[in-house]
């Protein structure tokens, strides 16, 4: 699918928005890791991640932002999310429900069963809104 990786700078805020939008995965987590790195800065405040955009995220992916992260707390840089999908939500959730567990043998089992996930919650949110919209 790929991933179009979209970056706005708020000047006199000191901050910087970096909207990903497709797959942030095997084939384009590299791409995300370099242009999110070139952004950080000491003088930077805030990097926030807009994912509203995001459908799919992959071991990598996750890898790659936990990778910003660390590198944005270590220049004193505060690192936030927003706009994060439910089926998104739900990775992250998961990974962090079990920091010390090791579930995966391999990155691709652990790829399969994110997809799993984020499908589970999409045809969920999907059954949801089906029934919102039927009429009585």
């Amino acid at each position: 699918m790929g991933l179009k990786i979209s970056i706005a700078k708020k000047e006199e805020e000191n901050v910087v928005i970096i909207s990903l939008s497709g797959s942030l995965d095997t084939q384009t987590y590299e791409e995300f890791r370099k242009k999110a790195q070139a952004q950080l800065s000491t003088t930077l405040k805030a990097i926030v991640l807009d994912l509203e955009r995001l459908d799919y995220i992959s071991s990598m992916g996750i890898s790659a932002i936990l990778e910003i992260r660390k590198a944005a707390k270590a220049q004193g840089v505060v690192m936030m999310m927003s706009s994060v999908p439910e089926h998104i939500d739900k990775v992250f959730k998961i990974v962090n429900a079990l920091p010390d567990v090791q579930i995966f043998e391999n990155r691709e089992d652990a790829d399969r069963y994110f997809g799993i996930i984020q499908n589970q919650v999409k045809e969920e949110k999907r059954y949801r809104e089906a029934g919102k919209n039927k009429k009585i």
